[in-house]
């Protein structure tokens, strides 16, 4: 919380399950339901994680209904691939975007899934970062 303004920006971090679509789907609900008890409308919230879904599945879609999708929001659209998943580069199936950055009263000025990879050629980790530049509106 800023002392002078009394502006609070409220972080959440989570990473829901990677099998049971029933299980994201309750994860989604008990998320929002937990940042709506904490927060105001007017707090500024970002939303941020692993949610082993993409943009199109019920639980993201239930996000976006109080949340919205940084990626949608950037001034400059998405860098980088659409996929966040690479599986240390294993051969693998593409399934789209799966790490996502959600925000509530925040602008967005870039948006990027990261593909650097280490001096060794290797990967940093078996999913691509995520980065939003992100101002107070």
């Amino acid at each position: 919380e800023d002392l002078k303004t009394g502006e609070r920006i409220h972080v959440f971090n989570t990473h829901f399950d990677h099998m049971g679509q029933l299980a994201r789907l309750m994860s989604a609900k008990l998320i929002i339901s937990k940042i709506e008890q904490m927060t105001n409308e007017n707090d500024k919230v970002i939303l941020m994680g692993d949610f082993n879904c993409n943009p199109s599945s019920e639980p993201i879609k239930e996000i976006k209904k109080h949340l919205k999708d940084g990626k949608d929001l950037s001034k400059n659209g998405l860098k980088g691939p659409e996929a966040t998943f690479n599986g240390f580069d294993k051969e693998i199936e593409n399934i789209g975007t799966i790490d996502h950055i959600f925000i509530r009263n925040f602008t967005v000025s870039s948006y990027k899934h990261i593909t650097k990879k280490r001096k060794n050629k290797l990967q940093l980790s078996d999913h691509y970062p995520v980065l939003a530049v992100i101002g107070i509106r």
